[in-house]
């Protein structure tokens, strides 16, 4: 049965498009037999991950059922590396690739991969034939390759869609079908080992002196930092209490541990303000009130004070929030 099978496969297999541009989908014939669905498992892709494209045979229109399944997938291969690949003859690896069918004792798939498509078949021999929508189903993984960008394409042509009836009298034709993938954009967020933490709705920054542009430099994204007023901060400059930094369509608002008059520096004015606060005779908010909790504690408390002092006359050093 193999044999036969093989026979018929190889006689509706045509010569390969050259590896380039990915075909189009051309004219959809008059009467389809069935019509094919791609769908993905993800909406976008990501470098280096894995991605699998599901091929589904629906809208089956022979009354017998259909007994035999062919059609082309044709793939970038500058953006995929097919995860199955030929091995040799014996279609081992293909088999796999068939997920559904009506009865996995009496159904077998046939495949080859050629440069940037698949060429693969479902078949049977048995009266089980293939009569509802997605009772065939191919899954076809790929590995996204590392310089992958944009726009990632499949397709499956028309042309290359042909079926049998159970009675294997005539070739029909099927309804192919296209996917497109779009590429992934990571979530920007602060990398490993920085001295800044995420904080609600704040930013917490334990290192003194830092530039604008080293400030950015501790994202693994773009951001957009503007100083209290909104205007664009400076990159050459030490950033502020009171800055905001735009993250993924989400404003925070910097804080600077000890910078609690917001200048970016922390000095004798730095202090005085934080122990008149500890002595309520002013009142820290927001932002300016963070920067004050230099231990730590939930509230702002004399040891803050004396710490922030002592650092200040080179005696102690700030401890991380």
């Amino acid at each position: 049965m193999k044999r036969f099978f093989a026979t018929i496969f190889a006689l509706i297999a045509v010569f390969a498009l050259s590896v380039g541009a990915l075909p189009e989908l051309g004219t959809a014939p008059f009467d389809p037999a069935y019509e094919l669905t791609l769908s993905c498992t993800d909406k976008s892709y990501f470098a280096g991950n894995e991605i699998y494209v599901t091929v589904s045979v629906s809208d089956i229109t022979p009354i017998a059922g259909l007994s035999f399944v062919s059609f082309r997938l044709y793939f970038d291969s500058s953006m995929l590396t097919p995860i199955v690949q030929n091995d040799g003859g014996m279609n081992d690896n293909f088999a796999a690739l068939l997920t559904k069918c009506p009865d996995s004792k009496e159904w077998e798939c046939l495949g080859k991969l050629t440069g940037d498509y698949y060429e693969l078949s479902a078949m049977t021999s048995s009266q089980k034939t293939a009569k509802d929508a997605g009772s065939i189903e191919f899954k076809i993984g790929f590995t996204v390759k590392d310089t992958a960008k944009g726009l990632m394409r499949f397709v499956a042509p028309h042309t290359y869609c042909t079926a049998y009836d159970y009675n294997m009298y005539y070739e029909l034709q099927g309804k192919g079908a296209d996917l497109s993938v779009a590429e992934g954009q990571k979530a920007v967020t602060l990398k490993d080992g920085v001295s800044a933490a995420f904080d609600g709705d704040y930013i917490v920054v334990t290192a003194q002196n830092l530039t604008g542009s080293q400030f950015k430099n501790y994202f693994t994204g773009t951001v957009t930092l503007n100083t209290s007023s909104g205007s664009a901060a400076s990159s050459s400059k030490a950033i502020c209490t009171g800055y905001t930094v735009l993250v993924d369509k989400k404003t925070y608002t910097v804080v600077v541990m000890g910078d609690i008059n917001g200048d970016g520096k922390i000095a004798m004015i730095d202090y005085v303000k934080l122990k008149r606060a500890v002595q309520n005779l002013d009142k820290l908010t927001g932002a300016y009130e963070k920067a004050a909790h230099i231990t730590g504690a939930s509230k702002i408390k004399l040891v803050d004070y004396i710490r922030l002092k002592r650092y200040v006359q080179g005696l102690d050093t700030l401890l991380p929030n």
